[in-house]
């Protein structure tokens, strides 16, 4: 009764003379095996920048440095397990290795984590890829998890009919995803070539740090662990060291030539998309600003003057960075705590004048007559770049005053003007 689906649900059974026709040829191979890795790229580089987004946008320079860091990684266990495939051509990876070096104890420990991993790795990259089509096709959210349960049966029922039989089903969106990909990054640096590089419709969008003030230790664990969340690029590296038995012969050279095929893809694909310059998220500004005594260069995080380059800590670039997206404009004390320090410390003034005093100190030629970084007593700063823009700045104190009604002069009514620029209420004396 059950002989009608399984046949449907794995293909009819073959004879073991025939289980020759079953071994793959390298270009099935590839999609087959390498498809884990080879999509675990596609989220490597957002994981890394979530958790330094932790921090707020100062902490993002480190990004290119631990991706770095990961491509160094991804080559040195691509290198070791060419090493393997050729040192034990009956497959078993990881597990073997430990397993015949090791002992059983060892083996076993390996092949436990190895399960977990796999496990972990459907889950993840499935949820992944379901997050990419809702975000495509926002209706389908309310069905998220029918979607993932699905796509993993589908994974389940393909692997279960043989590797020839799901090689022929994985390689054709295997090749388009690595085409897609590498595609991308051809269109993304021609565009910044000819002058004209793509802005994400996220890139104005601003961030809200969960831990500020990181300092010392803490941003060495914050790095750690966005670097151990970038790792997730090396998932499923051994898939073809467990699988070379499923090879044509030669069986060990053909498995290392894959693994070494998929190696180089990863990479180029990981680094092309985790090394790229961060865009600039100014909308309608120059990624350059330029002053008689320094230049701000947002695209490349740096400030350089004709001595050399200038050193600011994270705190100080990125109040530099927010007051230099809107020259000329004024940044309420509100904002920039906001924005560099988060929602919890909008009242912490003293933050800013410090950081503040730091920043004029390595920028203003006479810090105690600024000309570029500018105080609104009392409301905020604002980054005044060129002559121009510091002549057309209205003063806070520069409008005639309003005065606002109060309580009847002779009862000492307390008299108020407010800037018809900035709305700013200043407290006058008493009248007497």
């Amino acid at each position: 009764m059950l002989r009608g689906p399984k046949r449907l649900l794995v293909g009819r059974p073959l004879r073991s003379d025939r289980l020759g026709e079953t071994l793959l040829s390298k270009r099935l191979a590839l999609p087959i095996f390498a498809s884990d890795p080879l999509s675990s790229v596609a989220y490597a580089t957002q994981e890394i920048l979530l958790v330094l987004s932790l921090g707020g946008l100062a902490y993002l320079y480190l990004a290119p440095w631990i991706a770095v860091a990961v491509v160094v990684l991804l080559a040195v266990v691509v290198v070791s397990y060419r090493q393997v495939v050729r040192a034990y051509p009956s497959g078993g990876g990881s597990y073997e290795v430990a397993t015949r070096n090791l002992g059983r104890s060892a083996g076993l420990v390996v092949a436990a984590a190895l399960l977990v991993d796999y496990v972990m790795t459907v889950a993840v990259s499935v949820a992944a890829g379901v997050d990419n089509i809702i975000s495509a096709l926002p209706a389908l959210n309310p069905h998220r998890v029918g979607i993932n349960i699905g796509f993993v049966v589908f994974l389940m029922a393909m692997n279960l009919r043989g590797v020839r039989e799901s090689g022929r089903t994985f390689a054709i969106p295997t090749y388009l995803f690595v085409a897609g990909a590498i595609v991308m990054v051809a269109v993304g640096l021609g565009r910044a070539v000819a002058g004209q590089a793509p802005v994400a419709e996220s890139a104005s969008w601003q961030v809200r740090p969960e831990q500020v003030g990181l300092t010392g230790l803490a941003v060495a664990l914050l790095t750690l662990r966005a670097f151990a969340s970038g790792c997730t690029a090396l998932t499923g590296v051994e898939a073809i060291s467990n699988g070379v038995p499923a090879f044509k012969p030669p069986k060990s050279g053909n498995a290392a030539r894959t693994l070494a095929t998929m190696g180089a893809i990863a990479i180029t694909m990981f680094a092309n998309t985790a090394l790229r310059r961060t865009a600039s998220t100014v909308t309608g500004e120059a990624p350059v600003v330029t002053t008689d005594a320094f230049t701000v260069d947002l695209t490349n995080r740096r400030v350089t003057t004709p001595g050399g380059q200038v050193r600011l800590t994270p705190t100080e670039w990125h109040l530099l960075e927010v007051l230099a997206r809107h020259p000329g404009r004024l940044v309420t004390h509100q904002q920039l705590l906001h924005e560099v320090w988060g929602p919890q410390y909008t009242t912490e003034t003293n933050y800013l004048r410090v950081h503040i005093a730091n920043l004029r100190r390595k920028l203003e030629p006479d810090p105690a007559r600024p000309r570029y970084v500018l105080t609104d007593p009392g409301i905020g700063y604002r980054f005044v770049a060129s002559p121009e823009q510091r002549r057309r700045q209205p003063s806070a104190w520069g409008q005639p005053p309003t005065w606002m009604p109060g309580r009847r002069a002779g009862s000492g009514s307390l008299l108020r003007r407010t800037s018809r620029t900035t709305g700013a209420v200043s407290p006058r004396p008493r009248s007497r």
